[in-house]
């Protein structure tokens, strides 16, 4: 008698560990890489169930590896995307128990990043057709220019109080 309860209590525990052993659910898994075959990390692997239209992600470790457990059975959108690179996508279909191997390989581009310079001349402009630079120079600028000859580099620029002084003349003669 002692025996059939052995026999009973094994065949329970055993049940028990072979039901806890059984899963409702698939996972979708991979590796992240680069037309060169360099892993990927920080990729954002998003997998979306096209039945419920939920949405589950990851990001790929620094092996370039991601996991995404526990997602129902269900045909999932699978969206790839790290920085630089083109967006990878492809449908996969998750069954129970299973592990789906979703490998990558992002090509360069895709990057929407903007950059934009702009810059005022506010005083000065360059004549693109003969390479002139000139500027408008009120009273109280040619009034502040020295008296003295002053050098330039190897130009001596010298100020004559009598043109200056005339209203219709240039600056520079």
């Amino acid at each position: 008698m002692l025996k059939k309860w052995v026999y009973l209590i094994a065949v329970l525990l055993l049940g028990t560990v072979v039901a806890f052993g059984q899963t409702e659910t698939g996972q979708i898994s991979g590796v992240v890489k680069d037309a060169t075959g360099a892993v990927v990390p920080g990729a954002k692997i998003t997998a979306t169930s096209t039945a419920t239209g939920i949405a589950r992600t990851a990001v790929s470790s620094a092996s370039g590896n991601y996991t995404i457990p526990a997602l129902k059975p269900s045909t999932y959108n699978v969206v790839i995307e790290a920085k630089g690179f083109k967006k990878f996508e492809t449908r996969v279909q998750v069954a129970v128990s299973a592990d789906v191997d979703v490998p990558a390989q992002l090509t360069i581009g895709g990057s929407t990043e903007v950059v934009e310079v702009s810059a005022s001349a506010a005083e000065a402009s360059v004549n693109t057709e003969n390479q002139t630079v000139s500027t408008n120079v009120g009273s109280i600028e040619l009034n502040a220019l020295p008296t003295q000859p002053v050098l330039a580099g190897s130009v001596v620029i010298e100020r004559d109080r009598r043109h200056l002084q005339q209203p219709w003349c240039g600056l520079l003669h």
